[in-house]
């Protein structure tokens, strides 16, 4: 091809034939198109920048990305080309490419929110859950009615056990779209970590209202209503969510908590289709492992149970990343700040309160939901679930990583019963 053909650019009507067909939904028209001018004229970024857009539609990642590679190529200056190419880096999960592109993109237009949202989007993939924090502040900050940033936020927040923030920023999501089914079960997600169950019930059905077909919102309406108590009703939602998305390994395993099996059960069946299936990940592998354990107990094949808990408890070991020398280096911070908190710690005349909080303490397993249900039945008893409270408030105290004085610890007192009488609605 010589230099005069790779100087010329497409005809208007080529432009406008490419942009309409893209626009319109017409994705095999606008590739072809895209394709052929590409062909003609390979330095005209636009038609680089299209093939990327049509191709990244179609469920093609891996090729938008050299489409997006190339646009970047012809127009380093580009933001939005170097934006393009951070979210099919995103799609097909090179997470530290996709934060360098949206890094670029942002260096070259700072103001640039949806590229903000994004690098938070990376960071919080990543586990790096600071930087992502930061990323979706500053994306809120150029645009104040970002719902998705907002939404993003509060799930990165959940993840850091800052549920208050969480609800807030979820709240906020939804004041701009009240139609973001996401938002509404994020939401549920975080009332019930606050022990709210009635209010993250009403969430979660929200969420279901706009999207029928939720299936994730449906798995986690039927754990809530399983800890309320409400047991048939937490089997239908499991039972709608499998109908939805067969292959959902969390909804599952908790209906096999409320249900028992047979050898012919059409879900036992299909368990064991999944446990087959090499594309799952070690998250779905753990919790397919737990349902078939609970069911091969139900069927009596103890040995093959005892074999799926092994091996779910050997993945669900390598998801939690557990490293033994960081709660050795967290217990000798608590025991070699135990005597200053000791010398500072406050008596019950310190605070009037109403509220009588009760605390069951137990292990994993050892039926502490059983005896808080029981005894929340009494009217003058309101159940809050596992509360992370004393954590939020008082973890950089415990270890002696803020001052430790009776002001701090007075502090930490009246935040924590504050919580639990807002929870208990006074009772």
């Amino acid at each position: 091809m010589s230099l005069a053909q790779q100087s010329k650019t497409p005809t208007q009507q080529q432009r406008d034939n490419l942009l309409n067909c893209y626009q319109s939904g017409r994705f095999n028209e606008a590739e072809r198109l895209a394709i052929s001018i590409t062909h003609e004229f390979p330095n005209y970024q636009f038609a680089w920048t299209v093939l990327g857009a049509v191709l990244k539609a179609v469920g093609r990642s891996s090729e938008a990305v050299s489409a997006n590679q190339k646009s970047v190529a012809l127009s380093p200056g580009d933001a939005y080309a170097h934006y393009n190419l951070g979210t099919t880096l995103k799609e097909v999960g090179r997470l530290e490419e996709a934060g360098k592109s949206f890094l670029q993109a942002i260096v070259l237009k700072p103001d640039f929110a949806e590229a903000h949202n994004n690098l938070g989007v990376t960071a919080q993939e990543q586990s790096r859950f600071e930087e992502a924090i930061k990323s979706y502040k500053n994306a809120i900050v150029l645009k104040s009615d970002y719902a998705q940033a907002y939404y993003n936020l509060g799930t990165v927040l959940k993840e850091r056990f800052r549920t208050e923030e969480a609800e807030v920023n979820l709240r906020h999501a939804i004041a701009l779209k009240s139609d973001f089914a996401e938002a509404h079960n994020g939401l549920g997600a975080v009332l019930k970590e606050l022990g709210r169950l009635d209010e993250a019930e009403v969430s979660y059905r929200q969420a279901i209202m706009l999207r029928s077909d939720y299936a994730e919102a449906h798995c986690n309406l039927g754990t809530t209503l399983k800890t309320l108590g409400k047991l048939d009703e937490a089997k239908e939602s499991f039972r709608e969510a499998i109908t939805l998305a067969p292959n959902l390994a969390e909804a599952h395993r908790h209906l096999t908590l409320v249900k028992s099996f047979d050898s012919q059960d059409q879900q036992y069946l299909k368990m064991k289709e999944l446990y087959r299936d090499e594309n799952l990940s070690q998250e779905e592998q753990c919790h397919i492992n737990f349902a078939l354990a609970k069911a091969c107990e139900d069927l009596g094949e103890f040995e093959q149970a005892f074999a799926h808990y092994s091996e779910g408890n050997t993945l669900r070991k390598k998801l939690l990343n557990y490293d033994i020398r960081k709660d050795v280096n967290l217990f000798e911070q608590l025991r070699s700040n135990y005597s200053q908190l000791s010398e500072s710690s406050l008596t019950k005349e310190d605070h009037k309160n109403e509220l009588i909080p009760i605390f069951i303490v137990g292990m994993p397993r050892s039926g502490t939901t059983l005896v808080e249900q029981i005894i929340s039945s009494h009217s003058l008893v309101t159940g809050a679930g596992e509360l992370f409270f004393a954590n939020e408030f008082g973890a950089s105290i415990a270890r002696g990583a803020s001052k430790v004085d009776t002001e701090s610890l007075f502090s930490f007192r009246e935040k924590y019963l504050a919580e639990l009488h807002r929870i208990s609605n006074g009772n």
